[in-house]
């Protein structure tokens, strides 16, 4: 029977294409929950943030900085001092290596110094997979999370049929396998908003620009921007 055919694909799309990528997107959701608190770390982190006095105004910290940055930067993100702490952060967008970089601004002392934050910049990368020696693992990340779209959709439609039978049935006396089952059936379903969200808005972050540029030359001419 067709039908039974076409679900039963389905359902194989649903479970190799979640088995594929389940780990690896939620590693990812993992870090982003650690990227919410990305200032607080990095200023944990960098020595050059623990000192203490005086801010200053935030455009003496603006002009400190932007003496700074390396010539023909356009792009700067100037933060207040978090806590205590007097040293501004200003993050700017270095025009020869399209990257973000960042210094910590001291208005007391006139100076702007390199943010040591390493660590802190590793674990926020690992939110989209991205490393400056492999720059394209983005990419991987914003396929990942189309897949897991995938999944989520897939799954919907093998088991919205039998959902409400099954939303509410637990059984741990049953085998292992039975009983995982029914779990990953109930927690599914009450993930699945978040799950969906993070999912298609990644997928939209990651791989929007790319749709862009490749529908920018018949569309507008070459150019982005109207």
């Amino acid at each position: 029977m067709p039908e039974k055919r076409t679900r039963r694909v389905l359902y194989e799309l649903h479970a190799w294409s979640g088995v594929a990528i389940g780990l690896v997107v939620h590693a990812m959701f993992f870090f982003g929950a650690i990227a919410l608190f990305y200032e607080d770390l990095a200023c944990w982190e960098d020595p050059s943030q623990h000192v203490f006095g005086e801010r200053g105004s935030f455009g003496d910290a603006l002009a400190i900085g932007a003496r700074a940055v390396p010539e023909g930067t356009r792009t700067l993100a100037l933060y207040a001092p978090e806590g205590s702490s007097r040293a501004y952060a200003l993050w700017y967008l270095d025009p020869s290596t399209d990257s973000w970089d960042g210094l910590s601004v001291d208005v007391a002392r006139g100076v702007a110094l390199p943010r040591d934050v390493h660590a802190t910049r590793f674990l926020f990368s690992l939110h989209y997979l991205w490393h400056e020696s492999l720059p394209l693992g983005r990419y991987v990340a914003g396929v990942a999370a189309t897949l897991l779209v995938l999944a989520i959709v897939t799954g919907v439609i093998v088991h919205l049929p039998h959902l409400a039978a099954q939303f509410g049935r637990f059984r741990p006396e049953t085998t292992p396998r039975v009983a995982v089952a029914d779990v990953h059936k109930v927690l599914g379903v009450l993930g699945l908003p978040f799950q969906l969200v993070f999912a298609f808005t990644g997928a939209v972050l990651i791989l929007g620009p790319v749709f862009a540029s490749a529908y920018a030359g018949p569309v507008f001419g070459g150019h982005e921007s109207p």
